[in-house]
């Protein structure tokens, strides 16, 4: 059995596959010990760990200590590199780029082998653009729908938002807001629709009329993308990539 670990910068999601890649339980909490909690809670007879992290370096050595500790199997740690599977960083300071982008760019291109545009949707969404070479050409980050929002009152004093009504609210661009709750929801979601519709207007610019395009993350599924591919694990499948399992 495999451990996999994905410290984003809010959620630590975690997994058990077999060797076939057959997920056996997954897990995901926002608090580094109650992960461990629950990966304890698991008995299952592990045989090797990967994980990659954007957590604070304290954090990621606590969570290697304990699972070496625990465990006593080897670990793997996905970093961003120069060049990785016939993928070239395009990053000036290929370091700077983070892990997890960087194992969801490799995966995608693994999967298509032509050019590619990657979205993840988390704490923030990013865009990232792959030629059919494999050049990685560079990408946006901006807010996601939780940041953005959490921004925008954080900053306005004066708004009233029930979070409670917010939640019952389903997210979409087609409503004009006629509550506080409704137009900030709208707001935030007809932004991030915009600057989707420029990413693949920008993709025609980059990567000529023919590409493939792949979406990740927990609020992929809430906005109108053409011909996208949904792969909520694609992380996980380039940490995969990244730091293959040998029993020998």
């Amino acid at each position: 059995m495999i451990l996999e670990i994905d410290c984003g910068n809010s959620l630590i999601k975690w997994r058990i596959v077999n060797n076939h890649n057959d997920v056996i339980v997954r897990g995901a909490n926002q608090q580094l010990q109650q992960i461990l909690v629950d990966i304890n809670c698991y008995q299952a007879p592990l045989q090797f760990c990967r994980l990659v992290s954007v957590r604070s370096e304290e954090e990621t050595l606590q969570l290697i200590d304990h699972i070496k500790n625990r465990y006593n199997i080897p670990i793997k740690q996905a970093l961003s590199k120069s060049e990785s599977l016939g993928v070239i960083n395009g990053y000036n300071d290929y370091t700077r780029l983070g892990a997890d982008r960087w194992a969801a760019i490799v995966a995608s291109y693994q999967y298509s082998q032509t050019a590619t545009v990657v979205l993840g949707f988390g704490t923030a969404i990013t865009s990232d653009f792959i030629d059919k070479n494999g050049q990685h050409l560079g990408g946006f980050i901006t807010p996601g729908l939780l940041l953005m929002r959490q921004q925008l009152l954080s900053h306005t004093s004066r708004i009233y938002y029930d979070e409670t009504v917010a939640k019952m609210l389903s997210s979409t661009d087609k409503l004009l807001g006629k509550s506080t709750e409704e137009a900030i929801n709208s707001g935030c979601h007809i932004m991030i629709q915009g600057f989707i519709s420029q990413q693949l207007t920008l993709a025609n610019k980059y990567l000529g009329q023919s590409f493939k395009l792949y979406a990740h993350g927990g609020d992929a599924t809430h906005f109108n993308i053409p011909n996208i591919s949904h792969m909520p694990d694609l992380v996980f499948s380039g940490l995969a990539f990244l730091c293959p399992f040998s029993d020998d």
